[in-house]
């Protein structure tokens, strides 16, 4: 389910039911929203680098909105491990699509994340 916050969406009692059927994982047998299947292809926002990169980025900036209490030699090498990490974790998940920083870097922690992501992007290649 896609929308803004405005439309209303959200607080449909119908849809809240379907979220949190799909979310537990129970058959939605009220409804059907077959017909609202999205029809464009992953959108890409930056090239593959660059979304690294930015998940990175993000990553050291919450480190320090958290607090971390390292010692500035540190920072580098921090950067450049989960650096490594992001990549090879983008390049497990699909060849072609690149998710948004958000969910790479969730996706380390959540094998469901990955499971999801990639039967998103393998429905684009069929």
């Amino acid at each position: 389910m896609t929308g803004t916050y405005r439309d209303g969406l959200h607080q449909s009692p119908l849809l809240a039911d379907y979220a949190a059927n799909a979310l537990i994982g129970l058959p939605n047998l009220e409804i059907d929203l077959g017909d609202f299947t999205p029809i464009r292809q992953p959108l890409v926002g930056l090239n593959r680098d660059m979304t690294i990169l930015e998940t990175v980025q993000q990553t050291m900036a919450m480190g320090y909105e958290c607090l971390w209490n390292i010692r500035p030699e540190w920072d580098e090498l921090i950067h450049e491990c989960l650096l490594n990490k992001y990549r090879t974790q983008v390049e497990s998940i699909d060849a072609t699509y690149t998710p948004p920083p958000d969910l790479i870097a969730f996706s380390c922690y959540d094998e469901q994340i990955i499971t999801r992501l990639r039967d998103y992007y393998s429905n684009w290649k069929e």
